[in-house]
């Protein structure tokens, strides 16, 4: 008992590290997120005062674009590549695979006017959207089966120390917490039940997601009244509050992680087998692209 509270120690120091780095990598997904459709709307806009790709600035943009697709390839060589540190560390260039996988697109529209001309451009253009709409929901599904941006794909057993952790905060917390606890336990099962197929791994995962919201609403109000009760007592030591409202936020999040994980996981796999091929048909519809404009 005692290895497992140095434990949960150490991990409590190293907490804030760890949520520094979360909150910069979301904050500037979030920049990033917010840039691309501004600058869809205002290219759509001002679409016919764009400059034609045939030449000057309009066809320097299909270069730029058409390199910036080319670089994010570097992505798949480097994490095969593990010898090869001199490149650069996988997770730096994951980041520029997403980054440039949204930034080429958005070169690449301003160079097509948003619009295109000929069949050939027609179609590498809408395998372009749909690429890049594969990769947005790859991104959504990575996010739930690795530690950030680190490369490090989680395991079974991490979500589960993190259960157990959460656990024994809320249990840490006095009567209030062990009254969360008990509440929780048959949701706390419901989540490690396995599941046969993706069907029902999807309604796993929206269920889950549902009862923990409404447990969270539900279950403010019990600790008020618990707190309540506890400083009404002679000689009672007050539990601090806000740090059980943390646990529990922190508690209900481990559910939703360990409920979710294996449908995450089957879901990203299933998915990384379509994107390839998506990507493949994407560059050879942008060569035939560039050969047919440079031929006819």
């Amino acid at each position: 008992m005692e290895s497992e509270q140095l434990t949960l120690v150490a991990r409590e120091a190293s907490a804030p590290q760890r949520k520094a780095i979360v909150s910069f990598e979301t904050v500037f997904s979030f920049l990033i997120l917010l840039f691309i459709p501004a600058a869809i709307l205002w290219g759509w806009w001002h679409r016919a005062e764009l400059p034609t790709p045939e030449d000057g600035l309009g066809y320097a943009l299909g270069i730029i674009g058409v390199t910036m697709m080319a670089i994010l390839m570097i992505y798949p060589l480097r994490k095969r590549l593990t010898g090869a540190t001199w490149m650069g560390s996988v997770g730096t260039w994951f980041r520029i695979h997403m980054l440039l996988g949204l930034l080429g697109p958005l070169v690449i529209l301003y160079h097509a006017r948003f619009t295109w001309a000929a069949t050939n451009s027609g179609v590498a253009l809408l395998a372009l959207l749909v690429v890049v709409a594969s990769g947005l929901f790859g991104r959504f599904l990575y996010v739930h089966i690795h530690r950030g941006y680190s490369q490090r794909k989680l395991e079974v057993r991490d979500f589960l120390d993190e259960l157990g952790e959460s656990r024994l905060l809320l249990d840490a917390d006095g009567d209030a917490g062990h009254l969360i606890v008990g509440y929780l336990r048959e949701l706390e099962r419901h989540a490690l039940e396995k599941r046969s197929n993706l069907f029902h791994g999807a309604f796993a995962v929206f269920s889950i997601t549902a009862r923990t919201w409404l447990f969270a609403w539900r279950l403010r109000g019990v600790v008020r009244a618990e707190l309540a009760r506890e400083a009404s007592l002679p000689g009672q030591r007050a539990t601090d509050s806000e740090a059980l409202i943390d646990h529990l936020t922190r508690y209900l999040q481990s559910i939703r992680d360990v409920g979710g994980f294996a449908f995450y996981d089957r879901l990203f796999r299933a998915w990384h087998y379509l994107h390839v091929p998506l990507f493949l048909f994407l560059a050879m519809t942008v060569a035939l692209h560039v050969l047919a404009v440079h031929m006819y």
